[in-house]
């Protein structure tokens, strides 16, 4: 009898949405998007496969390659960068073969979708969980409807694989929403590991932050989740105590009104979500 995979099963299940219009991410709106790399440290001539993953507690549905849900799909590395390259229905979503040592910045931006909310309730969990309880206040101050709401939203991914020596920085790649590693988790000289969040190009001050964390190379295993705001002195930053051993996710979502008659979706709330994901080796 033959054996049908896991993976091939959820390609085609993939592949179907597709045919009818629907993607993963719409379907599971309000949950946490990320890159998941295969292999988070490996040597040069090695394939690094990354997956695109969407859902709670880190613990998500793999994505197909589907360019028309991407706006930017690339890798930069000490020495070089490129798109990556993939046909629909690709699974994992992005792989290359690198042929340089360092640490290299994995980057995914997906293009504008929308959700429709049936209820206010349905609303505000999202909004109290992501650390916006007002907007709901602001919801009925602004007269909108309590149901048939249209929200936009995007995505803005990053992930740090250590190819080789896995020498280097991360770098701010001028994403609208973006989350930044100012040390090497690869490299890490302490447990203390800074990163800064970045909001349409200044330092996103008061943001709050939820860290996911897993047990290297445990699967879909069950993540600690702890929640962090950035200082409000203007920098952007927060300083997280972090295990060797582990994987982890930060994850942070920017909250904006919009005007229903100034977008072609007729949205009145628009979110843009910021991602990093990492690993930190056993010393």
């Amino acid at each position: 009898m033959m054996k049908i995979s896991i993976s091939f099963v959820m390609r085609v299940v993939n592949l179907l949405l597709v045919m009818l219009g629907i993607s993963i991410s719409t379907l599971a709106h309000g949950h946490e998007f990320w890159i998941e790399a295969k292999d988070w440290q490996l040597q040069p001539s090695q394939d690094m496969r990354l997956s695109l993953r969407v859902g709670t507690d880190f613990k998500g549905l793999e994505q197909i390659y589907f360019p028309q849900k991407i706006n930017r799909f690339d890798w930069v590395s000490p020495k070089a960068s490129a798109p990556f390259k993939g046909r629909l229905g690709d699974m994992p979503a992005g792989v290359m073969r690198p042929e340089t040592e360092g640490l290299y910045i994995i980057r995914h931006e997906t293009m504008p979708d929308r959700v429709d909310y049936e209820t206010l309730d349905q609303f505000e969990r999202f909004v109290v969980k992501k650390g916006y309880p007002e907007a709901v206040a602001r919801h009925r101050e602004r007269q909108l409807p309590a149901s048939g709401f249209r929200e936009i939203y995007r995505r803005f991914a990053k992930a740090l694989v250590a190819v080789g020596d896995g020498q280097g920085n991360d770098q701010r790649l001028g994403m609208e929403v973006e989350i930044t590693a100012l040390d090497n988790p690869f490299h890490l000289s302490d447990r203390a590991l800074r990163l800064q969040l970045h909001r349409d190009g200044q330092p996103w001050s008061g943001a709050r932050v939820t860290i996911f964390a897993r047990v290297l190379n445990a699967g879909d295993g069950a993540a600690e989740v702890a929640v962090h705001q950035t200082d409000a002195d203007g920098k952007g930053v927060i300083t997280l105590e972090i295990r060797p051993g582990f994987v982890y996710l930060i994850d942070a979502v920017s909250l904006e009104e919009i005007n229903p008659d100034h977008n072609q979706d007729a949205a009145v709330w628009s979110s843009r979500w910021a991602s990093l994901t990492f690993a930190v080796p056993w010393p």
